[in-house]
């Protein structure tokens, strides 16, 4: 964990799952700890074994040491498991501010590019799947027609 405060922040709402809201502030990323947490998620969100999963929840542990909280006019960062206990009511609103920050400091998930890209990207390989299968299909039946 970096040891000097980011300077950039915002004030964000999450709606919890009984309806209630939450105020949070988050922080610009450092550049390192931004480029662990921009390639970290996505290459552990999804591990082979549970006990894989470590890895995914190491990297969320630092993303929420850039979430905080106001208590008493003073913000107080999220920096351990207890605090993170204390101050977020659920996974669900966890997993709300985690993806508000994400973007909140990879501009590439503010307006949905990757989402359309990963479509299109998506898309493209369908077409290319099925168009060499017709292809190999097609080879195969006049093979036989010989």
């Amino acid at each position: 964990m970096e040891t000097n405060k980011p300077a950039e922040f915002k004030e964000i709402d999450i709606t919890n799952e009984d309806g209630s809201i939450s105020k949070y502030v988050i922080y610009k990323f450092p550049p390192i700890v931004g480029r662990r947490v921009a390639l970290g998620y996505p290459l552990t969100a999804f591990p082979r074994k549970y006990e894989d999963y470590s890895h995914n929840e190491k990297v969320m542990l630092e993303l929420m040491c850039y979430v905080g909280v106001k208590i008493n006019d003073q913000i107080v960062r999220l920096t351990t498991e207890a605090m993170i206990n204390n101050h977020v009511k659920g996974w669900f609103s966890l997993t709300s501010i985690e993806w508000a920050t994400l973007k909140y400091n990879c501009s590439f998930l503010e307006d949905g590019k990757v989402v359309e890209s990963m479509n299109n990207m998506l898309k493209d390989l369908a077409i290319s799947y099925f168009a060499d299968v017709i292809q190999e299909t097609v080879i195969r039946t006049l093979a036989k027609e010989d």
